[in-house]
């Protein structure tokens, strides 16, 4: 769950980030490189793993693709928000897309990060507290979808998928009826890889 940094995103929204700038990251005294610049990487964005991107981009447009600004602090305040917006163009604030991005480039792990806004540019955290609830039970319904789809991918026997998608299923959160249309709809990506 991510925190919006534009006007734009409202609460609920499902997000792919593209590319993640740790604003945190700052040795600019030290060496004179920019505020959450790695050296290793060309500019001060990480970026998402592309053929997964490119996939979710073409096969669900109505999922928008996103700058996430990545930092160790949880960002309440609009002013704030709008600075790390304006910054480092960057539309939602989590705290920990930084940290998979380069875990998983450091071991050669592809990646996807899908997010879930769970308070709006002016909401903060009380807005924060009231629809976390609803934006998780977005998030566990990608999970489902995406679980399905790799295990699918994966050539899992059958009775392993159903296993883990009942398991996954019952462990929580049972009404999950979206998520099902939301995998038929996932049939033709499927396809695609």
């Amino acid at each position: 769950m991510v925190g919006a940094l534009t006007e734009e995103l409202k609460v609920t929204n499902i997000c792919l980030v593209e590319k993640v700038i740790h604003y945190d990251m700052d040795t600019s005294a030290a060496d004179h490189c920019e505020v959450g610049r790695y050296l290793e990487y060309q500019d001060i964005y990480l970026p998402t793993t592309k053929k997964y991107v490119q996939l979710v981009k073409n096969h669900y447009p109505f999922i928008r693709p996103v700058i996430c600004a990545s930092g160790d602090k949880f960002i309440a305040d609009e002013t704030k928000k709008r600075v790390l917006n304006h910054d480092f163009k960057a539309d939602i604030c989590d705290m920990e897309s930084a940290a998979i991005v380069l875990i998983c480039d450091q071991n050669n792990i592809l990646n996807l990060i899908l997010k879930t806004v769970s308070d709006s540019i002016t909401g903060g955290a009380a807005e924060f507290r009231s629809s976390i609830e609803k934006a998780a039970d977005i998030c566990l319904e990608i999970i489902y979808v995406f679980l399905t789809i790799f295990l699918y991918l994966l050539k899992c026997p059958q009775s392993l998928i159903l296993s883990a998608l009942r398991a996954f299923c019952f462990c929580g959160k049972p009404h999950i009826s979206r998520s099902i249309f939301l995998y038929f709809l996932y049939q033709t990506w499927l396809k695609s890889w």
